[in-house]
């Protein structure tokens, strides 16, 4: 039973977290490839990207353009450059219905912890905006929002403000043309055969990979262009749990082999007594189809009762340990696939067990 909870909870682990990369990739990267460039000169026009696109073989499926504004954003407790967009393209891209009166800025935690409670009163009140000379105050709506609407990393900071419709057309009439930006947001029907055109894009927008390597609020932030992408993300999150699904597939392996095995041996052990037990039983009435079915009622109980109990305690540790990190349908679906193909194991161990043990006695 113990070895068998360790089998169940070392391949499920790394069976779930195996084929939920990509939904993980997903999550936090909406867009296939995200990067910001400026409004009025784009470091990568339109006919460039096309061009791009094409050279690299890639069928586009969608591309969405995203205008904001970037301040430097002040309150009492940090200050540093945030994207802002308007409630209409906010409410557009996530398909709600946020309200914000004119004066009012809502904030979205962009990788924030979603189990975590809201706060009902934020610690401070105002917001203050800087565009260079440009200076505009807004009223913090409590509680901050949880979005994922750009693409985690697309920008030094992890916030994402919002503002009135109205606000936004008028700071974006009276503010320098270095503050207004657009994210540049693509799908394509293969995202794992884009490496070659994030690489593209990056050369275009002389992206460097530290690209936040000043402080927040430092005045050269607002020049810098992040790119993101889910290829990128996904291999770095591949990169990062090679090791350890490696280490805990091995111990896997181990463990399968030493459930069925150690089982298996102490049952061919047991021949010689069974031969005279056998023996016995034969001379007091007992058949052979008779004394067949005792061996396999024995051996059914010794392979498959330590079966039914790893599977559960296994299936209630891993719950109660990844159940908040993972999706629960998708996990549960995974979970009962490799408790079907330990099952399967036991089965060929059993088989191999009673054929060689009615063998050996009889």
């Amino acid at each position: 039973t113990v070895l068998g909870i360790l089998v169940i909870f070392f391949l499920g682990t790394i069976y779930s977290l195996f084929m939920d990369m990509n939904n993980i990739a997903s999550m936090n990267q909406k867009y296939n490839i995200m990067y910001s460039d400026f409004e009025d000169k784009r470091k990568v026009p339109d006919d460039k990207l096309t061009e791009l696109i094409n050279d690299n073989k890639l069928k586009l499926k969608n591309k969405v353009c995203i205008e904001y504004l970037y301040p430097l954003v002040e309150d009492d407790f940090s200050s540093e450059y945030q994207p802002i967009l308007s409630k209409s393209i906010y409410n557009n891209l996530t398909n709600s219905n946020l309200a914000i009166n004119s004066g009012e800025i809502v904030r979205l935690n962009m990788n924030g912890d979603k189990d975590k409670p809201l706060p009902e009163v934020y610690p401070f009140d105002t917001f203050t905006l800087k565009f260079g000379n440009e200076i505009f105050s807004f009223k913090f709506k409590a509680p901050e929002e949880r979005n994922i609407v750009i693409n985690y990393d697309v920008q030094p900071s992890k916030w994402l403000l919002i503002i009135n419709d109205d606000d936004f057309e008028k700071i974006k009439s009276e503010v320098n043309i270095n503050f207004k930006r657009v994210f540049i947001a693509i799908d394509f029907y293969e995202w794992k055969e884009t490496s070659q055109l994030v690489h593209d894009i990056k050369k275009e927008l002389d992206y460097e990979d530290e690209y936040s390597k000043y402080p927040v609020n430092d005045e050269r932030n607002k020049d810098i262009l992040g790119i993101s992408s889910r290829i990128d993300y996904y291999n770095t999150i591949k990169k990062e749990l090679s090791m350890t699904l490696f280490i805990v597939a091995f111990l896997g392996g181990v463990f399968l082999l030493c459930s069925g095995s150690i089982t298996y041996f102490k049952i061919i052990t047991n021949i010689t007594e069974k031969k005279e037990k056998y023996i016995k039983l034969r001379k007091i009435g007992i058949t052979k189809n008779e004394f067949k079915k005792m061996i396999k009622s024995e051996l059914k109980v010794i392979f498959f009762i330590p079966l039914v109990f790893s599977s559960v305690i296994s299936t209630i540790l891993i719950y109660i340990l990844y159940i908040s990190s993972l999706y629960p349908e998708r996990f549960s679906r995974n979970m009962l696939l490799v408790i079907i193909y330990y099952s399967f194991f036991q089965v060929i161990y059993y088989l191999l067990a009673k054929m060689k043990y009615i063998k050996s006695i009889i």
